[in-house]
């Protein structure tokens, strides 16, 4: 399993940002990630991630929240501090490093309960 340091920095190689800011899209991301799936999705996939960052997709309730792709980025942007772009690119990164870490099935599984639009950030290149 992939150290929460190598998660961050692989999020940071493939986003072009520093590290604190890798470290924001990181948590920024699963935490809005945690409200828009199911409560046992979100723990199944903490299951697979460094130790450090599983409080982030932590959740009291099962129900997912529906909301957007859009108001998903703008969440992200909200909690990371940066603008849309920039929470954009940072979504990209931290799916397909939930892909390596977390497995093919248990990927699919949570890209399953999320629209169409979320299916290209786990393939989209890196930044720079």
């Amino acid at each position: 399993m992939l150290s929460e340091r190598v998660f961050i920095d692989t999020v940071a190689e493939w986003t072009g940002e520093p590290d604190d800011i890798a470290e924001a899209l990181t948590e920024g991301t699963l935490r809005t990630l945690a409200q828009r799936v199911r409560g046992s999705e979100a723990q199944d996939l903490a299951e697979r991630i460094p130790p450090p960052l599983r409080p982030f997709l932590a959740k009291n309730r099962e129900a997912a929240e529906v909301f957007s792709y859009e108001d998903f980025v703008l969440r992200v942007a909200r909690y990371s501090d940066v603008d849309y772009e920039t929470a954009e690119r940072g979504m990209a990164a931290v799916f397909r490093a939930l892909h390596e870490v977390a497995g093919g099935k248990e990927f699919s599984d949570t890209m399953a309960q999320l629209p169409s639009e979320f299916a290209q950030l786990a393939t989209q290149p890196k930044a720079r």
